[in-house]
């Protein structure tokens, strides 16, 4: 698996995210992620992990930030070799909410209200 540092400055949500939890109980919010790249577009699968996955609103159709690490991971099918590449996010930014102009705060558990630029 190869790894290297990314910058997503600006990335639209193409797909409702998901959150699951490992056996451990550690929550994951995986992302579908489409960044408009010159003539071309790019779909990154997003992983955030930890409390900040589960204290994260956000739905098809935000724009975000995202900083991670990007991975390849690839595997033998039976079909032949297949490549993913992901994102493990380090760093999120809620640019805009669909609909609604930019939201850059999310709820804690406590109430309290914090810049949603959450370190991991």
């Amino acid at each position: 698996m190869n790894e290297s540092s990314m910058t997503l400055p600006r990335a639209r949500v193409v797909k409702d995210p998901e959150l699951r939890y490992s056996v451990k109980g550690t929550p994951f919010l995986n992302l579908r992620l489409v960044y408009k790249g010159g003539n071309h577009d790019i779909f990154i699968n997003g992983v955030l992990s930890g409390k900040p996955a589960e204290a994260f609103n956000v739905e098809k159709g935000d724009l975000l930030s995202a900083i991670g690490e990007l991975e390849e991971n690839i595997w033998q099918a039976q079909t032949g070799e297949k490549k993913q590449l992901y994102m493990h996010i380090t760093k999120l930014f809620v640019l805009k909410k669909k609909g609604i102009e930019s939201q850059n705060t999310v709820k804690k558990e406590n109430d309290d209200f914090v810049p949603e630029d959450i370190d991991i």
